[in-house]
């Protein structure tokens, strides 16, 4: 006969999940608690907290923008576009940083002594300047570039300006675009199959992206005149934060990438030897696998810090969130509720992370 009586790991788990949601009924509870209070003294002294000034015109314009934001647009619009600047410029960074720490965490592992030397210098000098100290001298580095007129082209399509640097740009078709990413949805949606048909998923990826970049159309930028034609401008203040930002993590990342490598127990490498696998193949088939597993939390954890470092283009002009969120602020004085709005978006952003990291780590 069947025991109906929880076993002592159900007891635990029930006893844990029990102490959990009591920990954020507390917390919630607090936090209510201690905001009536604060509203309530500020509407004794004529200063309520509201938020109706979000959907209030915002009265100003932005130079450089991924989304456009026209005339009239409220407050809450302005922010949405301040905020799709930050996360381009955060996927910008860490696409390049991670490039970046993998380059120089293989050459720290290097046989090669001037390679190790290199990537030891890199590592210790970029870790040990402030970021922000960083990004301003990067910025001023990208103003004391050139004019247009006078810029030499570099590989015959990019020039490096002082009013930005100007890159072969893609036109892409809208038809064939949404093809793409409608494959790349399906890839996704496939990924929490049951079965996962990896050989597919591989294959419709494979296709999406040769669809979207294969039918887009190229224009190379050139010199006419006194300014240079076609192409795309990354402005100045969006190259030093994106490459800053990249080239300061990028250290972080390469600590990252060589201590999941070294934590490899050495024992597989020698196996991978002793079955006749060159060195590269062991790193691709033996090492690289186990040493990602073993980097998926810390390499979460600087993508976080890479994200909450955008708030740091307001040093350097960069119309990111904190930048717009501090115009508004100057708009309306509507200081109190505009850092509650950033504190909870940038919440949002980090909770989003961790949910990834948990994802992630339950999947290895």
């Amino acid at each position: 006969m069947t025991s109906m009586t929880p076993s002592p790991v159900a007891k635990g788990q029930l006893r844990s999940h029990v102490v959990t949601i009591s920990a954020v009924i507390f917390a919630i509870a607090l936090i209510f608690f201690f905001a009536s209070s604060i509203q309530q003294r500020l509407s004794a002294i004529g200063l309520g907290v509201s938020f109706d000034y979000l959907l209030a015109p915002a009265g100003f314009s932005l130079a450089q923008s991924i989304i456009p934001l026209p005339p009239g647009s409220s407050n809450l619009a302005a922010i949405g576009v301040g905020l799709a600047n930050a996360m381009v410029v955060a996927l910008v960074a860490i696409i390049g940083s991670t490039l970046l720490g993998l380059l120089a965490a293989l050459a720290r592992l290097s046989s090669n002594p001037l390679a190790a030397r290199i990537g030891r210098f890199y590592v210790n000098v970029v870790r040990n300047v402030p970021l922000l100290v960083f990004l301003v001298f990067l910025y001023l580095a990208f103003l004391s570039l050139p004019s247009p007129r006078v810029a030499a082209p570099i590989l015959g399509s990019f020039y490096f300006t002082n009013r930005g640097i100007v890159v072969p740009g893609p036109e892409f078709s809208p038809l064939w675009t949404a093809v793409g990413f409608l494959l790349l949805l399906i890839c996704l949606c496939a990924r929490f199959m049951p079965s996962r048909p990896r050989l597919l998923i591989s294959t419709m990826f494979s296709v999406a992206v040769v669809i979207i970049l294969g039918t887009a159309r190229y224009q190379v930028p050139s010199l006419v005149g006194f300014s240079i034609k076609g192409g795309a401008t990354l402005s100045n203040e969006f190259a030093a934060m994106a490459f800053g930002i990249a080239f300061y993590f990028g250290a972080e990342m390469a600590e990252v990438i060589r201590a999941g490598i070294l934590s490899v127990p050495r024992a597989q490498s020698e196996a991978a030897a002793a079955l006749g696998l060159r060195r590269s193949a062991a790193f691709r088939l033996v090492i690289a696998p186990q040493a990602l597993r073993l980097a998926i939390p810390p390499t979460i954890n600087v993508y976080v810090n890479i994200i909450k470092s955008t708030p740091l283009g307001v040093a350097v002009g960069y119309a990111e969130i904190m930048t717009v969120t501090y115009q508004i602020m100057q708009n309306t004085g509507r200081a109190i509720e505009s850092v509650i709005v950033l504190a909870i978006i940038f919440m949002a952003i980090n909770a989003a992370c961790s949910a990834l990291l948990n994802g992630l780590d339950r999947g290895r």
